[in-house]
């Protein structure tokens, strides 16, 4: 019987070991009430850059990235298939920051419109000695309901499609910031 120290063990491992340890939970009583067994961050992180890849399928973003000669051909593929976690942590990062680029001025020149007075608060936050009052203004309800009205009012099945794109990395980045240990190569 297993000390009551704790109500549940978490015990993080490797593809390899994932369903080893599932097998033993489920024959042996003791384990399966009490053992929480939690596959990895990195192989999570790879499934999903998976995902990712098929949904973004036959979209142009490989041709992109091998015409910009961030990837050759070979390279390009293992990132959309989410086989090269560091290389695809570098390529979808690289997008989303050149999307974001595209996007930014069309998003400032939106809340203008909509609210002159929070326009002008991001502008003053937005030097460099201010940066740390700026980051609470982007987290606030006011900021993120003007993003919100943002997207809705794009009605471009274009913009919607690569907002999905970019909404789907930082999902991502969010969850290997959260990871209580992650492999050096993220980048974060």
């Amino acid at each position: 019987m297993l000390p009551q120290l704790w109500d549940n063990i978490v015990i993080t491992v490797d593809e390899a070991l994932f369903g080893k340890l599932l097998e033993l939970k489920w024959t042996k009583q003791e384990y399966e009430e009490c053992l929480v067994v939690r596959l990895g961050g990195l192989h999570t992180s790879l499934n999903f850059w998976k995902a990712t890849g098929q949904h973004m399928q036959s979209c142009g973003l490989l041709d992109v990235w091998i015409e910009s000669h961030i990837l050759g051909p070979r390279n390009a593929e293992q990132v959309l298939s989410g086989k090269s976690y560091a290389r695809g942590m570098r390529t979808h990062k690289l997008t989303l920051q050149a999307l974001w680029r595209i996007h930014v001025p069309q998003l400032l020149e939106f809340i203008q419109q909509e609210d002159a007075q929070l326009s002008e608060e991001i502008e003053n936050k937005s030097a460099p000695e201010n940066l740390e009052d700026l980051i609470p203004l982007l987290a606030s309800t006011r900021f993120r309901e003007l993003m919100e009205r943002f997207v809705a009012s794009n009605s471009n099945p274009n913009f919607k499609f690569w907002w999905e794109y970019m909404q789907m990395i930082q999902i991502l980045l969010q969850f290997i910031h959260s990871s209580p240990v992650y492999p050096c190569s993220a980048g974060w």
